[in-house]
């Protein structure tokens, strides 16, 4: 581990690290606005499309479901990280170890099937094909997935440059 530890601070390597834990920090940053935003502004009743796909849950898993996905969305439109690194990130609640019936897996399910409603693939085959598209493609459908669903435009959204 030591070893480990001291190739990751090599100076080839250092500033490279460094950049990645600021950009998935950020991507955290923004979804985490993105909760605070629907704290203070409130938020209307869960779309049709999440109802559907959290079917036999609870009032509070269907509610928390919809906080996720809001999130969610936000942290893929809104983070500097690419979308389709975060989206990886993302598809793990759904698929990866551990993932069960949750209100992100829930919200995952709900996101994927706007980004790509005709995708019957594979989860590693459906990331795969999602990160083909250029990034600010992606993000204009994370801005149309949110319009489909919530029948209102994407809050904009601006990092303070001033808060690093």
């Amino acid at each position: 581990m030591t070893q480990a530890d001291q190739r990751l601070r090599a100076a080839d390597l250092a500033p490279a690290l460094q950049t990645l834990i600021e950009l998935d920090a950020e991507s955290v940053e923004a979804h985490e606005a993105h909760h605070a935003f629907d704290e203070l502004e409130g938020i209307g009743p869960p779309p049709a499309q999440l109802v559907a796909v959290t079917e036999d849950s609870s009032t509070w898993m269907i509610g928390a479901a919809d906080h996720e996905l809001r999130a969610f969305l936000g942290e893929l439109h809104d983070g500097r990280m690419s979308v389709c690194a975060t989206l990886g990130r993302i598809m793990r609640c759904l698929y990866g170890r551990g993932a069960g019936r949750s209100q992100h897996s829930f919200a995952v399910t709900a996101l994927l099937e706007e980004l790509d409603p005709k995708s019957a693939l594979e989860p590693a085959e459906q990331l795969d094909a999602l990160c083909r598209i250029p990034d600010a493609e992606l993000r204009t459908r994370v801005e149309r997935a949110w319009q489909s669903l919530y029948a209102a435009p994407m809050p904009p959204a601006e990092r303070d440059p001033k808060r690093r």
